[in-house]
């Protein structure tokens, strides 16, 4: 995969015109370059060597050989971690035999542990070294840990974390260092994106596409069980603890809760025109959520009356990331449908820096929304506070928003412990795009990176039903993030977990979208309409080339809190229905209970139950 991709990246830059077949060394572009193409373990020696000037391999075998060569840059692509992982029922502290194929660096981290084991070096299929005898540990490469859960193994350790890298021979540096710089900033410019057709994609790639990202943290799962025993435990005083061990910040429990003086002053700090903009996005989010609330209703049955009530929840918490990731819109989305819906209080969580402040556009955010308690508390102490509740804290029957695995892992901590329900499990951000002939190269490039610069682990797939559009769509990705502030985190999230593919036609599409259930689904096709009936699986669909994300996400006026990770197959967006109880109620006469006390009777007896027959026998026997 590694030299699949390097390759790639050296004929999109243009260095590798006319490389075709399988010699070990193959010119190109007229004789200028020379390729040598080698295993990626046996790259680091090479270059070296000198036999070769720059080399791309992993950064975790430039460790392992210890290769006397100079590290350029990383790369976007190939990442991956080096782990340490035993048997599920050990800890790993004691191993004899440590199975691995990175026997330097699996001693080295062996010994930087003090931990006394023989390392045997293997070539391959590595997990299986365990079972079969050989040792009691290993040390290999895990992306998503899938391998490692199916073979019984879990993940003790991380010895390094890499991806792929540009390296250089120290003495080329030297006599051809302009030559080798020119080469440098092509490959740092460049996006590194996989390419194909959707029919016949080779089971491993769309397993990659389909499980996008998902990563399970066994060690974010620790800390949020942790932190919500010493909460339930310790309350304001535990809180107070995990914002300076956190956070670094020092905040006892009476400086939790913002002042309205603090509020007024984030007014001051935050521009007219921004407080215009989010005024504008919290209007169209209100009349988008009054929309959405059920409606109590009631019917009329023989000798009574059945309906339904709507009654809101007590209380809802908001979390809202702060800091370098603050997103006041995150706040309008939670707190307005809450607010819509009826609930009373709604205490949002936001971490504050070390000057105790918050975010002041977060803030300004928060009062237009309609939020009644805002406490500058953060990662997963926030939500424990918020599901637990505390003397400074009020607590929350739902808690909503974005936050990093910490939090994810908080909030399905509070469900599993009966504290509190969530919106839903969330996960790094996916959009995914169907574009015909119909669609603006430009247009479907600047959604893609729209999404990438949520974060490396965001998910971009474009499906296209024209294979020459792939190339004007690759060419707007590069031209356009040249210029993103983010384009280092846009580079990294396409590499990957992005994909420009060509369909047989929109059906074909269609079928992958409702396999895939993505968070966003755009479609940039003729009649976008009548195409997305056949949608099943989605947490919301922008139809037509002008309904772009960035309208969802702000100011159209739906909800941006959407299921990710393929969960649109059975979750739906955040909505001011989720914010309410439907409450039953059963209004029986005399007549009305006989009518239908035959039925009640011989079900209750056929299940078994008969004091549930005799409650209603009972009412109807002489003198009561």
């Amino acid at each position: 995969m590694l030299a699949k991709q390097a390759q790639e990246l050296a004929k999109d830059l243009g260095f590798a015109n006319g490389v075709e077949g399988r010699e070990y060394f193959i010119s190109s572009n007229g004789g200028k370059y020379r390729f040598l193409l080698a295993r990626a373990k046996d790259i680091p020696l090479y270059v070296a060597q000198g036999v070769a000037d720059i080399g791309i391999t992993g950064g975790d075998l430039v460790a392992e050989t210890g290769a006397n060569v100079r590290q350029l840059t990383a790369l976007p692509f190939g990442e991956c971690r080096l782990v340490y992982a035993v048997k599920k029922e050990s800890d790993g502290s004691k191993p004899s035999r440590v199975a691995t194929a990175f026997p330097n660096l699996t001693r080295s981290y062996l010994s930087s542990r003090a931990i006394d084991a023989t390392v045997v070096c293997l070539g391959g299929a590595i997990e299986a070294s365990i079972a079969a005898g050989i040792a009691d540990a290993i040390v290999d490469l895990s992306s998503t840990g899938r391998t490692l859960e199916a073979n019984g193994l879990i993940e003790v350790g991380e010895v390094m974390r890499s991806s792929a890298v540009v390296i250089a021979n120290e003495n080329s540096m030297k006599n051809n260092g302009e030559e080798v710089e020119q080469a440098l900033v092509a490959l740092k410019g460049s996006i590194v994106i996989f390419k194909g057709k959707l029919t016949g994609l080779a089971t491993e790639e769309k397993k990659r596409l389909i499980y996008r990202g998902r990563k399970n943290s066994a060690e974010a799962r620790e800390v949020a069980r942790a932190v919500f025993d010493w909460v339930l435990k310790e309350r304001d005083e535990a809180l107070s603890y995990y914002a300076q061990e956190f956070d670094g910040v020092k905040l006892s429990p009476r400086q939790f809760a913002v002042t309205a003086e603090e509020i007024k002053e984030a007014y001051s700090l935050v521009g007219e025109e921004v407080i215009d903009a989010l005024k504008t996005c919290a209007e169209n989010i209100a009349r988008f959520s009054r929309k959405e609330l059920p409606q109590r209703f009631e019917i009329k049955v023989e000798g009574g009356s059945l309906g339904k009530r709507i009654v809101p929840l007590d209380s809802v918490g908001v979390y809202a990331p702060g800091g370098l990731a603050a997103y006041p819109s995150s706040v309008l989305m939670g707190v307005i449908p809450a607010k819509i819906a009826g609930v009373e209080k709604i205490i949002l969580c936001t971490p504050c820096n070390k000057e105790r402040k918050c975010n002041p556009a977060v803030l300004v955010a928060a009062d237009i929304a309609g939020a009644t308690e805002i406490i500058k508390l953060g990662g997963a102490q926030a939500i424990a506070a918020m599901a637990i509740g505390t003397r400074e804290v009020c607590k929350a029957m739902k808690i909503v928003g974005p936050g990093n695995a910490f939090v994810a892992n908080a909030k399905l901590e509070a469900v599993s412990r009966g504290l509190a329900s969530i919106d839903s499990p969330a996960g790094p951000s996916e959009l995914l795009i169907i574009a015909d002939l119909s669609a603006k190269a430009s247009f479907v490039a600047a959604e893609m990176l729209a999404q990438a610069e949520h974060g490396p682990d965001a998910a971009v797939v474009t499906l296209v039903t024209s294979e020459g559009l792939i190339a004007e769509i690759e060419n707007e990705l590069v031209k356009q993030a040249a210029l993103m502030p983010r384009r280092e985190i846009i580079r990294k999230s396409i590499a990957a977990n992005g994909a420009l593919l060509a369909v047989e036609d929109i059906n074909e599409a269609i079928d992958f979208a409702n396999e895939y259930g993505p968070e966003h689904l755009s479609l940039m096709v003729q009649s976008p309409f009548s195409w997305m009936e056949k949608v099943r699986n989605a947490g919301a669909i922008f139809a037509g080339n002008y309904s772009c994300v960035a309208a969802g996400d702000y100011a159209a006026g739906t909800n941006h809190v959407l299921p990710t990770g393929g969960t649109a197959k059975f979750y739906s967006g955040l909505s001011a229905g989720d914010f309410v109880r439907q409450v039953n109620y059963v209004k029986l006469e005399k007549n009305g209970l006989a009518a239908i006390s035959k039925a009640i009777v011989t079900v209750a007896q056929a299940e078994g139950l008969q004091a549930h027959a005799a409650s209603v026998t009972k009412r109807f026997e002489e003198n009561e």
